[in-house]
């Protein structure tokens, strides 16, 4: 059984500050707060078919009807371990491209194209073109990262740790995806400096770290963020405004409720992906 992943593309305090214009202070309402945002960020990853937070996974994929592009999605970015030939054969990275589109710079990469010069190998299957190949990666919008300007406090040293010192908790928020070495751990509570966390989040491993290592964040796209808030301020304020976006009239006996606010919607759908789930 795969352990959960927590993410939130909003934090619990910007989302207060910015859409619910709460005091940051008052925590009456932030098991309320949180729900809401949870909800956001799943409705984001529905609607668009995408996770916006790196993780690391292993993919198949069926043998692609031209043996030299793999389509993979908008959605990888790096390769750890690729096979083709149902695992039977390692492909080495000299041996392709990454590709978005017509570029060969820009992340997330939708496709693998096998290279052009007469030592490349194609794609292909072995006794089933069925899970013919195999992606160990990263995955997700962006692996980009942020310094969060704090450092341990102290060191990790259990595996099993759900709380760490930091030396400066206010520079952190509650829902962040933090970034220790090659950990990522989930924010899901601050007392002072005193951090109360999810380890070993998005494919990664809880590991031990030393005292003053510095503390990353992984931040979602600023229109995500922005998306996920408008939404989860829309779930928060349901019990006492209209909840949903009405077309057309009474009328003329036709309403349409939308669950997505129209202002949310418009920012998705320069994301949304329509050849199937990027998940």
């Amino acid at each position: 059984m795969a352990q959960r992943d927590f993410r939130w593309y909003i934090s619990r305090e910007e989302c207060k500050r910015s859409f619910l214009n709460v005091d940051s202070t008052i925590t009456a309402e932030d098991t309320k707060t949180d729900r809401c945002i949870r909800m956001a960020t799943m409705d984001i990853e529905r609607y668009t078919g995408l996770r916006f937070l790196p993780y690391t996974e292993q993919k198949f994929f069926d043998h692609p009807e031209d043996d030299t592009t793999l389509v993979v999605g908008p959605r990888l970015l790096s390769i750890t371990t690729f096979t083709t030939a149902n695992t039977d054969t390692t492909v080495t990275s000299g041996q392709y491209y990454l590709m978005c589109g017509d570029r060969y710079d820009l992340k997330p990469y939708d496709r693998i194209v096998m290279k052009s010069d007469g030592g490349r190998p194609n794609l292909y299957y072995s006794g089933t073109p069925q899970k013919a190949n195999a992606i160990t990666g990263v995955w997700g919008w962006t692996d980009d990262f942020d310094d969060t300007g704090t450092t341990l406090g102290a060191a990790i040293s259990s595996t099993t740790a759900t709380t760490f010192t930091s030396s400066d908790g206010s520079s952190l928020e509650t829902g962040w995806t933090l970034l220790i070495d090659s950990e990522q751990l989930f924010v899901s509570d601050i007392d002072g400096n005193t951090v109360t966390v999810k380890r070993g989040q998005g494919g990664t491993t809880a590991a031990t770290h030393t005292d003053a290592t510095a503390v990353y964040r992984y931040p979602p796209p600023f229109d995500i963020e922005e998306a996920c808030g408008i939404i989860a301020a829309r779930l928060y304020e349901r019990g006492a405004t209209a909840w949903a976006d009405i077309a057309g009239s009474r009328e003329s006996g036709l309403q349409y409720a939308f669950r997505m606010p129209e202002e949310a919607r418009a920012i998705l759908e320069g994301y949304k992906w329509r050849y199937g789930s990027a998940i």
